[in-house]
């Protein structure tokens, strides 16, 4: 190891800078799991690389459940989260909705600890569900998911009732919730022009157009620390992994590069700055 890789600032490694310089112990026993009503949150480790918390949730979501959920991902996560390193935390959801604020409650935790957001393939992602995707700082949808949407249930009716406060009020909830995600305001407009009691399901390109696959200041920070790891500006950085897409995955997709081997050293090469082939 060079003197050079071991004044790298630890903020600023690659993945694979980082790992050549620490290898943690690994423990295959060592996974712990909690399980609750709809959710199952379990650490895993695989060898050589630091512990994960993935949570999955199936089903609607309860009452109660965002508290249950974050104190159980708070007894099993491990004690280096810094996001500038590794994603520790990963989040499956299929569901059909449920409690609005329990989904704010979860969503914002998630942003908090930088997850990654999922919907599995053949799953379903309706209502009060996508506020919890898109607090992903990555947010990745299955193959055929299914994602609805539609205006909460914001009324119960009582006596002397004011509607346009509480309508204009649960509209701004919603708006600030989207706003603090960093997810267009155009989503939350949409959600409102849906009634409760139907279902707009939505064309999933369409919207992770809309939403993007990445929180963009997240998507900003990593492609500075790759960038600084490397020695190259974020201008050159991104041109270069745009040339690797466009040469080495594009490439492999048309079985133009054969094997996983040859696209890593693609894309490897490409990063570098050499030429390819």
């Amino acid at each position: 190891m060079s003197d050079g890789a071991q004044k790298t600032d630890k903020r600023l490694l690659t993945d694979e800078t980082f790992f050549s310089l620490k290898r943690v112990d690994y423990d295959p026993f060592l996974e712990p799991e909690i399980s609750g009503d709809n959710f199952k949150i379990k650490r895993t480790q695989s060898q050589g690389f630091p512990p994960k918390v993935k949570v999955w949730i199936k089903g609607s979501i309860l009452p109660g459940m965002a508290t249950k959920v974050i104190s159980s991902i708070e007894k099993l996560k491990p004690t280096d989260t810094d996001p500038m390193r590794w994603i520790w935390l990963d989040v499956w959801i299929s569901s059909p909705g449920g409690s609005v604020s329990d989904a704010l409650k979860m969503g914002k935790y998630f942003r908090e600890a930088y997850a990654v957001t999922d919907i599995p393939g053949n799953g379903q992602c309706l209502s009060s569900c996508v506020l919890v995707f898109v607090s992903g700082v990555m947010r990745i949808p299955g193959n055929n998911a299914k994602i609805g949407i539609h205006r909460p249930y914001l009324f119960r009716a009582k006596p002397n009732m004011d509607f346009e406060k509480d309508y204009q009020k649960s509209y701004q909830d919603l708006m600030d919730y989207l706003k603090e995600m960093r997810i267009p305001s155009a989503l939350g407009d949409l959600m409102f022009s849906v009634p409760p009691e139907e279902m707009r399901i939505l064309d999933t390109d369409e919207f992770m157009t809309l939403i993007g696959l990445e929180d963009p200041v997240f998507n900003e920070a990593t492609v500075a620390r790759d960038a600084h790891a490397r020695g190259i500006s974020s201008f050159e950085y991104r041109r270069r992994k745009k040339l690797s897409g466009d040469l080495c995955f594009e490439g492999r997709m048309s079985n133009q590069i054969p094997s996983a081997e040859e696209y890593q050293r693609c894309d490897a090469a490409i990063m570098q700055g050499k030429s390819w082939p």
